[in-house]
């Protein structure tokens, strides 16, 4: 897919951007503190995978957030950062390292920033030491992955994949509250095209973990008014 990803027609570029998005949220199945590496969680290619549980989507407004923010950000011209708040290390981890190169190589994006914890709330919570081991295993396990290796370590090294971690992120305060309680962080955020906010404690600090009515537009659950979001969160109830 990476590898013709520069010949695409709109159209083709929707769909792809479509089940790359679908893959970002499947993999957050894939959560360590639950499965315990069970393989069956990984039972289907990830991209296969990502087409078959169209069903199980509850709330699905990616095609909004494609024809809104990600088709767009190719005409702002410069500044067109990206950011993921990460999750899971791992399968989920590294659907988001291939998303990230995606939109680098077609120029939908001119950074990517993945955000994670200093410290693991969760067991599998990405730090930093697991992004970088996870691409040296890339450099590690063939030609296929070699290359992907080589791809991302060249963005690192040019500044157009950006690993940071902050403290916030195992803070106790919603994100609504970010720019009091960490004002760089939410200076920074505020910057960005578009934030993805992956996995539960991610999507419980968005509408500040309380007993919403299940009929409350999202909207209306005060999070945050400078951000562009886009929340991707599997139930694992």
């Amino acid at each position: 897919m990476l590898a013709v990803a520069e010949k695409l027609t709109v159209e083709q570029e929707k769909e792809t951007l479509e089940v790359l998005l679908k893959m970002c949220l499947w993999g957050n199945r894939c959560d360590l503190s639950l499965s315990c590496g069970d393989s069956s969680t990984l039972a289907e290619a990830p991209i296969e995978g990502a087409r078959v549980l169209d069903s199980f989507i509850l709330c699905n407004d990616l095609g909004l957030a494609i024809e809104s923010f990600f088709l767009k950000m190719q005409d702002k011209g410069h500044g067109r950062e990206f950011h993921i708040v990460l999750d899971n290390a791992g399968p989920e981890l590294m659907g988001e390292l291939i998303f990230a190169e995606y939109l680098l190589q077609t120029n939908l994006a001119e950074k990517v920033v993945l955000h994670g914890k200093e410290y693991p709330y969760f067991v599998s919570d990405v730090t930093k030491e697991d992004f970088e081991w996870t691409l040296n295993e890339l450099n590690n396990l063939g030609d296929v992955f070699r290359t992907m290796y080589e791809k991302l370590s060249a963005r690192v090294n040019t500044n157009q994949l950006v690993f940071r971690d902050h403290r916030f992120w195992t803070y106790p305060q919603p994100y609504c509250e970010m720019r009091d309680v960490a004002p760089d962080l939410y200076s920074e955020l505020s910057m960005a095209s578009l934030i993805m906010f992956k996995g539960d404690l991610n999507y419980r600090k968005l509408v500040a973990d309380r007993d919403w009515a299940y009929d409350t537009p999202f909207k209306v659950r005060r999070y945050s008014d400078n951000f562009h979001r886009l929340g991707l969160k599997s139930s694992q109830t």
